[in-house]
């Protein structure tokens, strides 16, 4: 439920507070340049703001504004930086130039990015602002209502705020780092270092990626394939087309793993060693079994126990 709390606004859920003041600002880094820039958060007093999230595609996805037009938008934990679409960049008249710094790896491959200069970013009923962005070519996805991927909302942003991902509604809240107040028993703190979880799989202790923009729920580089699974051979799992094209995907099907109070069954996917950085990652589909609050600048990941949904 939306609630108040004296004069700051309360987002509520299973015993836990959301809180923020009207008008609450952020000033993440940025990596095109060196200043910072503020973020003005759109939670009024009274009342917390919340955002639809889509999730039939196995990733949250939102509708975002670039430039005053609306696309589709991606909030990826797996992404160091958030990207603009440069068709989009172009179409709405903003500057875009070659970035020399910046080579930008997991959407096709490595590739150059570009510089787009002065973008104005909303994300209706969560926050606005204006700043140079990366930008990159990105691929074609089939986002709701046929709108184009416009935009990613990567760690460079997502890094400095609490993220509320409420699985019951579908529904979004993005906050300060630090906007959380824990009231009850339902929820479970877990370390999450360098974005990185405590977990396991078939047993055996592990550390686990944590990233939104994969759909799936667990995925594990090639190279370590035998440390988990030592007896056992890859199988073919049919198809998937995601933000890097539609691939053939080879692995294994009721895996166990789990974290925190988490236990799951489900499929694990290879990953080829130059695609990912990680020994393992878990996807949006493990996090969606139940709400979960991210915030990385606290280090802390909130699950709410699926029975106290």
């Amino acid at each position: 439920m939306i609630a108040s709390c004296n004069r700051l606004a309360a987002y509520v859920l299973g015993g836990l507070f959301l809180l923020a003041g009207p008008g609450a600002a952020q000033e993440p880094g940025s990596q095109v340049e060196e200043k910072t820039i503020s973020i003005l958060f759109k939670h009024k007093k009274g009342k917390i703001g919340t955002t639809e999230i889509d999730i039939q595609r196995g990733v949250p996805l939102f509708n975002a504004l670039i430039a005053g037009r609306e696309v589709c938008a991606l909030l990826d934990t797996g992404a160091e930086a958030s990207i603009v679409d440069t068709g989009l960049a172009r179409e709405a008249g903003l500057k875009v130039s070659v970035n020399d710094k910046d080579i930008l790896t997991g959407i096709r491959g490595a590739a150059s990015s570009y510089l787009i200069s002065a973008v104005p970013i909303e994300i209706p009923a969560q926050f606005a602002f204006e700043r140079d962005m990366i930008g990159a070519d990105l691929p074609d996805y089939d986002c709701p209502d046929g709108k184009a991927l416009g935009f990613v909302l990567g760690m460079d942003f997502l890094g400095e705020m609490a993220v509320l991902l409420d699985a019951k509604r579908n529904l979004m809240v993005l906050l300060p780092s630090g906007s959380v107040m824990q009231t009850g028993e339902k929820w479970v703190s877990i370390d999450w270092r360098g974005g990185f979880v405590p977990g396991s799989i078939e047993g055996k202790p592990t550390l686990l990626q944590i990233d939104t923009g994969s759909s799936s729920e667990l995925r594990v580089r090639d190279t370590h394939f035998d440390d988990f699974f030592p007896d056992k051979e890859p199988e073919p799992l049919g198809s998937s087309t995601t933000l890097i094209g539609k691939r053939e995907r080879v692995g294994l099907s009721d895996i166990r793993f789990s974290f925190g109070p988490l236990s799951l069954r489900g499929r694990v996917i290879l990953t080829p060693s130059s695609g990912v950085s990680s020994l393992a990652t878990l996807g949006y589909p493990a996090l969606s079994h139940t709400s979960v609050i991210l915030d990385a600048k606290k280090e802390v990941i909130f699950l709410l126990k699926p029975s106290s949904e």
